[in-house]
């Protein structure tokens, strides 16, 4: 169920004195009654038989028709329920009970109310009604405004005798704070790494699933993201999208790697991911290539001249390499 786009009821934890004496299932009647009413309260707009129709519309079994019919006159009895002269059979006081404010929302409103009305009748904030913003009895009272009114000043003196202008200082340097470049958080890094290594093997566009609790794709990919960006950014982050979406585990595999499962995979693709995506770093030098190279070969010649080899025997392997291709 998608919580986000289903209609809800609020349902008072107290409940009136009279009704704790009904019973149990009396009582989640009561309830249920409150979820099934329209939003004006009413349940049915015309009925003869309120019992009879409820038991019906309810999907009451023929063992559970009778005990409806008694809860549903204990209701009416109580007025919980009305059956109207029009024949509608009504919640009452559902409108007021599903709309009343808690006093500090209803204060928050009044705030709100108060704050939108100089905006849309021109008055300045704070300015008593009748009078105008200045100086003597229609003074504005808006401290706020008054400040930003003197800091203004500050900063627009008026021009000296003579009628030569003062130059302005900029504010900033906007050269400087357009040459930054705009920064990517931890989630769109991930996000963005993560499409283009599915979408490359399974051709088309991820679709971020609507689960947003902490095991869902946008929470998964924060962390992961978060956690790329402190250990080298893209390249991390690059390299563990594509070995995920390169994984063979059956479940993987069968899920079509859903980025939600991503996290809890991390460990198998080694603790220095950077080590794994060297073609894709160009900035790495020259030097730091050959190493690398080197270090693979001479793992390669000890693996097979026999048992695997001791630290001191790879050094060695290395040293002659270098000294070979020197």
């Amino acid at each position: 169920m998608r919580w986000e786009v289903e209609a809800w009821r609020k349902l008072y934890k107290t409940e009136p004195v009279e009704q704790l004496l009904w019973n149990l299932l009396c009582r989640g009647l009561r309830d249920y009654l409150i979820r099934r009413a329209a939003d004006d309260g009413v349940l049915f707009p015309s009925t003869k038989d309120p019992a009879d129709d409820l038991c019906q519309a309810l999907g009451a079994r023929d063992s559970e028709r009778d005990i409806v019919r008694t809860h549903v006159q204990t209701m009416l009895d109580d007025r919980f329920l009305v059956h109207r002269t029009d024949g509608a059979l009504v919640v009452r006081n559902l409108v007021e009970a599903q709309t009343r404010r808690s006093k500090e929302a209803a204060r928050k409103a009044a705030q709100r109310e108060r704050k939108r009305a100089p905006e849309e009748t021109g008055t300045p904030s704070g300015t008593v009604p009748g009078t105008s913003a200045g100086t003597g009895p229609g003074l504005s009272r808006d401290k706020y405004g008054e400040k930003k009114r003197i800091e203004k000043k500050r900063e627009n003196p008026p021009n000296p005798p003579g009628g030569q202008a003062r130059a302005t200082p900029p504010k900033s340097n906007g050269a400087a704070h357009a040459a930054e470049p705009p920064t990517e958080s931890g989630f769109d890094l991930a996000l963005r790494c993560f499409r283009q290594a599915w979408g490359s093997r399974y051709g088309e566009e991820y679709l971020v699933g609507t689960n947003t609790g902490d095991n869902g794709d946008e929470r998964v990919l924060q962390r992961v993201g978060r956690e790329a960006l402190r250990l080298g950014g893209e390249p991390v982050m690059r390299h563990w999208a594509q070995a995920y979406v390169a994984d063979t585990e059956p479940w993987l595999v069968e899920h079509r790697h859903p980025a939600r499962a991503l996290e809890r995979q991390l460990n198998k693709y080694a603790t220095r991911p950077e080590l794994r995506v060297v073609d894709t770093l160009d900035e790495l030098d020259e030097d730091a290539r050959a190493k690398r190279e080197q270090d693979a070969e001479a793992q390669r010649l000890a693996r097979t001249s026999g048992p695997p080899p001791t630290p001191e025997q790879l050094d060695l392997l290395r040293a002659k390499l270098r000294a070979g291709k020197s």
